[in-house]
């Protein structure tokens, strides 16, 4: 889908020059940043990588979402600016080499309210990031354990280009989903993802390590969806 839009959006190689731009950025990059009340004046959508939301909160910045292939940069334009709050801080920060297709703001909008596929896609994008934050805050007082299994189970539904391979009955997750990404992103000690994992490899749900390699039916019923999933082997 994203590929159908880059293509929308440059028909007009004029005005593609003057208002779209293709970049590449290492990990670790900031590739994106937003403090208010001033935001950048474009989208910013990942064709190649993966990159991690964070929020300033307390002096620090914490981990909030995964963003993957075909997730974009820009949900505040969305709302409008006096209704924005004067404390919001994020930004995006690569987790992977990778590429972004950036369009200006007024430039994109005006093409997605000229084709509702478009429309429907930033619709999609943002209601998923809504329903995975309202998961995290709902099942908030769980245990540790739910917890980190709930937000594992998370990522095997993120129709972002980041879910991790599912060969069989496990799940091989990419690299960055590691302990330190989960205490960071959960707010645990690191220590606290570490006991929970010792028990997984007791009970054989915790398959490998580094990557961390999972047996999906165990995880999902260890999490707070077990009632609600129909598994499929």
């Amino acid at each position: 889908m994203l590929n159908e839009l880059i293509t929308f959006l440059t028909t007009n190689v004029m005005l593609a020059n003057e208002y779209t731009k293709k970049e590449f950025w290492r990990a670790e990059e900031v590739i994106y940043q937003y403090k208010a009340p001033l935001s950048p004046d474009y989208f910013s959508f990942i064709e190649q990588g993966a990159a991690r939301m964070e929020i300033f909160q307390e002096g620090e910045w914490v981990p909030i979402h995964l963003l993957g292939a075909e997730s974009f940069c820009g949900i505040e334009h969305f709302v409008n600016e006096q209704l924005r709050s004067p404390f919001f801080e994020y930004r995006v920060m690569a987790l992977t080499d990778g590429k972004v297709f950036r369009v200006q703001k007024n430039y994109f909008l005006d093409h997605m309210f000229a084709n509702p596929q478009y429309m429907q896609l930033m619709l999609q994008q943002v209601s998923s990031f809504l329903v995975y934050m309202t998961h995290q805050h709902y099942y908030s007082k769980s245990t540790i354990e739910k917890k980190i299994a709930n937000e594992l189970v998370e990522l095997t539904w993120m129709n972002l280009g980041l879910s991790p391979e599912k060969v069989n009955r496990m799940l091989v997750f990419p690299d960055y989903v590691n302990e330190s990404y989960l205490a960071k992103l959960l707010q645990l000690d690191k220590s606290e993802i570490t006991i929970v994992f010792k028990k997984w490899r007791e009970e054989q749900l915790l398959l490998k390590q580094s990557p961390i390699v999972l047996d999906y039916v165990s995880l999902q019923k260890k999490s707070s969806f077990s009632e609600k999933i129909t598994t499929q082997n």
